[in-house]
């Protein structure tokens, strides 16, 4: 299991997989984030989880602003994603893709970024445990 780091093979930057998460993907939202997922059963690398945040351009015309932001998902996903690992333990054979988005209309405190990042990775890891091999999307 991996520790806090966040090392570049975890990091989501394929954009032939960023196009399969937004088109195969699946989705759910905890103000002010939300998940999108998708499951890779054969993944090209050998970490189990992939993750990028995405902030928008059209609610943050300032790439400052946008980049404080991104800093603040990546920190609270890195703090939490233990828990995803050990929540599904050998059950994750492959890869899952994890793409957090901002959704809120103004810069909020980090307390609150915070706080639903910890509830996606729950409510993310209960998902995946009651899905079967045959419901994953692929």
């Amino acid at each position: 299991m991996p520790g806090y780091k966040f090392p570049k093979q975890e990091r989501l930057k394929s954009t032939k997989a960023i196009d399969l998460l937004f088109s195969e993907g699946l989705s759910f939202a905890s103000f002010p984030l939300r998940v999108v997922y998708n499951w890779d059963p054969n993944p090209e690398n050998s970490f189990r989880i992939r993750f990028a945040a995405t902030i928008p351009k059209k609610k943050f015309p300032k790439a400052v602003q946008r980049n404080r932001l991104r800093r603040q998902v990546k920190e609270s996903f890195r703090l939490e994603k233990n828990l995803l690992y050990q929540l599904l333990g050998d059950k994750l054979n492959g890869c899952i893709d994890i793409m957090f988005i901002y959704t809120a209309p103004e810069n909020l405190p980090y307390q609150k970024i915070e706080r639903a990042s910890k509830y996606l990775v729950k409510k993310l890891a209960k998902k995946m445990l009651t899905m079967d091999d045959q419901s994953f999307p692929s």
